[in-house]
């Protein structure tokens, strides 16, 4: 019987966290046909283990789960990948990294029973492990923006770590995850370009996600090379979108008017020296993107 959504879990090199995703939507209760489909970008198949453990619970509840692997490197080719394999009308995504808590699934598509929504998202709540920098778990850098229920969401917030999506919204777009965009941001890209379409996004407040955030998070240059490729990718869109010399006009304004806001933030942050100093340095390093990408580097 086709499924009526998917959910699509893209993975590379963490097996562990995978488990535990998948065991979060094995705790899902739905009416719904469901489906999960899990592409491992990791060419060894790191993955593929920890969804046979769990490949017999997942038949004892009528729920799908397939396993492929997506050998290209880049995580727009892992999604590529998951999209084309889902067979339902709603796709559901989720990070392998995350964990959703009970009912989520529902609460995430209710939204969608509205004709004139075309995507959703959702909280994602950060899970720090022990010993984790207590400055980091104080300041702004894993804060995501959040918005009132049902508030419509704007797609320079849109990411697909807790997300869903009618699959017809990306008919019109081969991929539909573009490659070219880069290490990071492509996800933002391509909600950029479905909100240029028309489509109408919306808030859901109580279909909650935890992101389970890595020791490696913890240093400052995992940080700085975060802010460089974001920086990166977004002046990438900016320059599809309007090419020539409108597009690097905008883009150095940018860089000019992102430093002096983030100096400004950085200022309210000075009970937190540490993490103020660190969200600055993050913070010029995505305009230190924006310009490399200017100048075609």
């Amino acid at each position: 019987m086709t499924p009526e959504v998917s959910v699509l879990v893209c993975t590379y090199r963490r097996p562990a966290a995978l488990t535990a995703c998948l065991e979060s939507l094995l705790a899902q209760s739905s009416e719904r046909r469901r489906e999960v489909v899990v592409v491992d970008n990791d060419p060894a198949r790191s993955g593929e283990a920890a969804v046979a453990s769990l490949r017999a619970r997942f038949d004892r509840t009528g729920m799908a789960l397939v396993y492929d692997c997506e050998p290209t490197p880049g995580i727009a080719s892992a999604r590529n990948r998951s999209v084309a394999l889902a067979r339902g009308e709603l796709l559901a995504l989720l990070d392998d990294d995350e964990t959703a808590e009970p009912g989520w699934l529902d609460r995430l598509l209710r939204p969608l029973d509205d004709a004139g929504v075309d995507g959703v998202f959702g909280p994602v709540l950060p899970r720090f492990p022990r010993g984790f920098p207590r400055y980091l778990v104080t300041s702004e850098l894993f804060q995501r923006p959040s918005f009132a229920d049902g508030e419509r969401v704007p797609e320079t917030a849109c990411k697909t770590g807790n997300a869903a999506l009618r699959r017809r919204a990306l008919s019109e777009r081969p991929g539909p995850f573009q490659p070219a965009v880069g290490r990071m941001g492509e996800d933002t890209e391509l909600f950029a370009w479905l909100a240029r379409r028309g489509c109408v996004f919306r808030w859901c407040a109580d279909a909650i996600v935890h992101e389970e955030q890595e020791a490696v998070r913890g240093r400052w240059r995992w940080h700085l090379a975060r802010g460089f490729w974001s920086g990166r990718s977004w002046a990438y869109q900016l320059l599809v979108d309007k090419p020539g010399w409108r597009g690097r006009a905008l883009t150095i304004a940018s860089v000019g008017t992102g430093s002096i806001k983030l100096i400004a933030r950085a200022l309210d942050q000075r009970d937190n020296p540490r993490g103020a100093v660190l969200f600055l340095l993050r913070g010029l390093a995505s305009q230190a993107g924006k310009l490399a990408r200017l100048a075609g580097r």
